[in-house]
């Protein structure tokens, strides 16, 4: 990811979890290493010495998945952030997790981005729908998992029948 310069051109960041064959879905990650690599880019310029405080916030980074997300596809008058009208997509943490515990609460932003996995989201709510609840999806996760297995499967098949090859 390049954060450094969409910040400089002023270009609305939104990054994801693509290609989940390849990557975990963990929405943390993304953001955390748009962060990291964002920061190592700009210290890099200062010949092994740092800045006074951090070049890039927690509190930006974290927006980049959730406002920032909303406004590159054009629906940050639904979603991405909470305010009376939008819909009501909330993800709740539980900071009571073993990577939680002691963590700074002056810094929310900070502990959410640099510390959280998805081990530790206890509740998510899709519209003012809870579809996920202490910690277990409310859906029928063993029939998606059938239907990803078969997919996975009938695309094994195709690649076998064509020795690894597309036309």
């Amino acid at each position: 990811p390049n954060a450094v310069q969409a910040l400089k051109y002023g270009v609305t960041q939104s990054y994801g979890a693509d290609i989940t064959s390849n990557n975990s879905g963990d929405m943390f990650f993304p953001l955390r290493a748009a962060l990291q690599i964002g920061r190592c880019q700009l210290n890099e310029k200062h010949d092994g010495g740092f800045f006074d405080g951090v070049p890039i916030s927690c509190e930006q980074a974290l927006a980049w998945g959730t406002i920032d997300g909303a406004k590159a596809v054009g629906l940050d008058h639904l979603v991405g952030s909470l305010t009376p009208g939008k819909q009501a997509d909330i993800v709740m943490i539980n900071t009571d997790s073993l990577t939680l515990t002691g963590w700074d609460r002056n810094n929310a932003a900070g502990t959410i981005l640099m510390q959280s996995s998805v081990k530790d989201i206890d509740t998510v709510m899709v519209a003012g729908k809870v579809v996920k609840k202490d910690g277990k999806l409310l859906a029928d996760t063993k029939r998606a998992c059938g239907l990803i297995q078969a997919a996975t499967d009938r695309v094994a098949t195709i690649v076998n029948d064509n020795q690894g090859g597309f036309y």
